[in-house]
């Protein structure tokens, strides 16, 4: 039988309107022959019973997962001493903001935030046709004194996104600070606390957030697996608050939007313990995380490509806002070494001035 070439005519379908509005993600990269520090991973790697429990599961790959993640929820919730129903799992904490904006923004609706901050607050808010008003930070610090301004002559914002520690810039707010600023919103105002570096900071007055969960109902904080657990490849993140915030998010969820391996191994690395380090002789941010926030007084591409011939890939904070600022993940002593040697040849080529 002869056959026939059939080709139809394209027809351009109207996509939605905002994705002349969306900016998707940019991961951090990897030059060839380099050392990764621009992603803010744990060099450090999994622990050897989240690996353990990973690789248990895998004559199981062939079924679906517990798509309530129960196991995982009463974990997380033993672990800090809270009921499951206060939990809800995601597939990375990206999911979890994406979820809070499929659940509580209307088309229209303002959502608040810091201009140089975490982009997945903005694409969350833009996907379901919200509204983002930004506000910059000062000395690398959410501006909670300005942004309360959102909320005068009338208006009425629906969501209020808070990275403590702030990424790119490692900086935090108190626990007063942050307190004293939730007690002003309106009690219909969601306030997503976003603690995804939390386990790396040190501060004695770093928010205590099982305390501002039982005094303000209307908060859901945000931790993840992917940073100091070491498991950004399985992708697992976590939110907690009221049940009913919680049950709300729950109705939007995809069914089974973790992978039965990722909930063993997220649930064994539950008891890893934290890693830090400090310092590193350019003007930075103080750091209450896992990397630094870098001022190399010059264009952060210029550092970008100095420090990839010593042999490590770093992140320029243009896209943030920040042009003359890098942010380095802190990674084994060999490697930071790599970076403070990429660090004095910048700034004996641009004049790069010391703290």
């Amino acid at each position: 039988m002869k056959r026939i070439n059939v080709v139809a005519k394209v027809t351009a379908i109207p996509a939605r309107s905002m994705l002349d509005r969306l900016n998707p993600y940019h991961p951090g990269e990897q030059a060839p022959n380099t050392v990764k520090l621009s992603s803010n991973e744990n060099p450090l790697g999994p622990s050897t019973a989240a690996q353990a429990a990973y690789h248990a599961n895998a004559e199981l790959l062939h079924r679906y997962p517990d798509g309530a993640a129960g196991a995982l929820r009463l974990a997380i919730a033993e672990y800090h001493g809270m009921s499951p129903e206060q939990i809800i799992v995601g597939n990375g904490s990206d999911e979890i903001m994406t979820l809070i904006a499929a659940a509580y923004i209307n088309p229209g609706e303002t959502v608040v935030t810091a201009a140089e901050t975490f982009s997945q607050y903005r694409f969350a808010t833009t996907l379901y046709d919200g509204v983002v008003q930004e506000y910059p930070v000062v000395n690398g610090q959410y501006d909670l004194e300005n942004m309360i301004g959102a909320f005068t002559n009338g208006a009425h914002p629906k969501v209020v996104f808070l990275c403590n520690p702030n990424n790119p810039t490692g900086t935090f707010r108190t626990h007063d600070d942050i307190a004293a600023f939730i007690a002003q919103l309106p009690g219909d105002t969601l306030v997503v606390l976003d603690e995804a570096y939390a386990e790396y900071a040190y501060s004695p007055d770093f928010p205590r957030f099982k305390e501002i969960l039982a005094t303000y109902p209307n908060v859901i904080v945000l931790r993840t697996f992917s940073k100091i657990y070491g498991l950004a490849g399985l992708r697992v993140g976590y939110g907690m608050g009221q049940p009913e915030l919680i049950h709300n998010l729950l109705c939007v969820k995809q069914p089974f939007n973790v992978g039965l391996a990722a909930q063993a191994a997220a649930a064994a690395a539950l008891q890893d313990a934290p890693f830090r380090l400090r310092d590193i002789g350019m003007e930075y941010y103080p750091t209450q995380s896992n990397f630094l926030c870098i001022n190399v007084g010059c264009p952060a591409a210029d550092a970008v490509r100095i420090l990839e011939k010593h042999g490590v890939s770093v992140r320029s904070l243009a896209s943030f806002g920040l042009h003359e600022h890098i942010r380095v993940t802190i990674g084994r002593a060999a490697d930071n070494r790599k970076v403070i040697n990429g660090l004095r040849e910048l700034r004996g080529k641009h004049g790069v001035r010391n703290q």
